[in-house]
Order: structure tokens, then sequence, then C-alpha cells
């Protein structure tokens, strides 16, 4: 239920209605006047109006001034691949009986070298007597770059036999299992991997897993669980994620009824993410999904915020 809005606020809202040339300036001192008095249904779209305000002056110099600031979180933005080559610890070392030359390959690997790697552990391998899992995972990453992948897999199988709860092993055969069109048995490694070692893994490989998790739940229809994967690993890495691809996954969830839980959590990732950028569009995402749970408080506050962060790039 609506708060009663002191005569003093509805005298100057009355006012705003009335001018013809209203500025931002003055609609904020409104929406802040309703926000001390508690009125904060009232104050949001003042607030809103504010914010357009601001932007269509914005525009107005941007053509004049032919300028187009860039946001600084997207700069630092990158693409993480999804089957980084790395590096076993000592414990890792042991338990994959390591070969010291396959090791060297294995830091070596990249997409322009890869049939090299595959020639040269063919030598290494064709002097031993077994093959290794840390050789068939190595086999198995140098097939997927060069996109064999149903030959990959079966290096990734392989080496899994023979080292069931490695981390690496199960981060990169799952992953392999999603490329072939597996999600639901890609799932079963995946979540092992992360039931078993997620707290002991180095962030890199935490980041991998959370990617190829968080991607399986979501091509098997479990959105609400993918977005809670991805709130996570935003948490664990601000910047490995472009802000537009939060986007499109919040916005999904956004489409669902009050109190669902996929909208819920995609409101917990617009939160989350709004913690490390001012980026306008995840403001104004995240203060739309508020106001339509009439969540005035907060909506208020990203609001100014939003109102904030454009002060800031229009100075």
């Amino acid at each position: 239920m609506s708060k009663k809005v002191p005569k003093e606020v509805e005298s100057k809202a009355s006012e705003a209605t009335q001018k013809d040339s209203f500025s931002a300036d003055r609609y904020y001192a409104i929406a802040e006047v309703m926000n001390q008095r508690g009125a904060l249904e009232l104050a949001v779209p003042f607030y809103r109006q504010a914010f357009a305000l601001l932007v269509a002056e914005r525009n107005v110099l941007k053509k004049m001034l032919g300028d187009e600031p860039q946001d600084p979180t997207q700069i630092e933005q990158h693409k993480s691949n999804q089957f980084k080559s790395t590096s076993p610890n000592d414990k890792t070392q042991k338990h994959l009986n390591v070969n010291p030359k396959i090791k060297q390959l294995s830091e070596q690997l990249n997409p322009s070298n890869a049939k090299e790697v595959l020639k040269q552990l063919k030598v290494i391998e064709s002097n031993t007597t077994k093959q290794t899992a840390l050789g068939l995972m190595l086999k198995g990453k140098a097939e997927m770059m060069l996109a064999r992948k149903s030959i990959a897999l079966k290096s990734f199988e392989k080496a899994l036999s023979m080292a069931p709860n490695d981390a690496d092993i199960l981060i990169n055969t799952g992953a392999a299992l999603i490329t072939n069109g597996k999600p639901q048995a890609s799932l079963e490694i995946l979540r092992k991997a992360y039931r078993n070692s997620y707290e002991e893994l180095e962030p890199h490989k935490k980041k991998a897993l959370l990617r190829n998790f968080s991607l399986a739940e979501s091509m098997v229809g479990s959105s609400a669980a993918a977005l809670r994967l991805r709130r996570q690993w935003l948490q664990l890495s601000p910047h490995s994620i472009p802000v537009d691809r939060c986007l499109s996954w919040a916005n999904v969830g956004l489409k669902q009824p009050q109190n669902h839980p996929e909208r819920n959590e995609a409101i917990a990732l617009l939160k989350e993410l709004s913690q490390v950028t001012s980026n306008q569009k995840v403001l104004r995402s995240l203060a739309q999904a508020l106001e339509e749970q009439l969540d005035y408080k907060e909506a208020s506050q990203v609001h100014r915020k939003l109102l904030n962060s454009h002060s800031k790039q229009s100075s």
C-alpha cells in the first residue's frame, strides 16, 4: 500500500508536470525528497525521468562532439579457451605417472602447434610400454584444437578410465562431451569434479569447470542452476565474462514470472554484475526487474547509481 505523500512533495510533483522544460536536476531533487520521506514507489519514476533527460542531453553532446566514450569494463574482457592447457601439480604428477617430455609438450600446446605436438607425442609413446593418462589427455586437447572432436573424446574417456578422479581429466572430458552433443553425460562428470575437487583447484581451473558446468546445465534445461554457476564464475573472475553475455543470460531468466527460481537467479546475477561494472544497460535491466517485483527501495538505489554513473561519463 502506498504511503501518504507530504503536501510539499505533491506540490513539487504537480509543478513538474506543468513545466514544459523541466531539468534532470529538478526531477532528481524531487525523487530525493520522496525517497527521504519514504515514498519510494513514487520516487522511482522521477529517478527514471531524470536519467532519461540526462541521456537525451548526452546524446545531443555526442552529435556535437562526434565522440563515443567506451566502457572500460568491456576493454578488459577477453574470451577464455575451453581446453586451455594446464600444468599438473606435484600430487597430480605422481598420480598420472608423468613423463617430463609429455609434461613439457602439454605446457607448450597451442592451436598453431597441435599437429606437431601430436607427432612428438607419438614418438615419445612409441618408446614406452604403455600410454599414460597425461599423454592421452594431451592427445585429446590437441585433437580438439584440430576440430577432431570425436577422436578427442575417445582419448579423454580412455584417460578418465585410467585416472577416474583426476580433476583436469574430468573437466576436459566434460568439455569434450559438451562439444560432441552429450550434455547429460557431461553433467555427471562435471558434477563429480565440482563435488570432489572444486575447493582445491587453482583459479583458472575453477573458471574452466564453472564455464563447462554452467553450459551443460543450460543445455539440459536447468536454467536456474546454470545462472547460479555463472554467478559463481562472475564472483571468481569478474572481468572474464563479457557484460553483454551476462545480460543475455539474465534477460532470458527475467522473462519468467515473479518468484520463479530462474527469475530470482537472473536478478541475483544482475546484482552481482552491478557490483563490478557501472554499465548502464546492466543497471537499467536491474532497476526495471526490481520495480516489477515492487522492490522500490533497491530500485531507487540502482536508479541513483545509474544517474551517478551517467553524470560521471558526461563530465
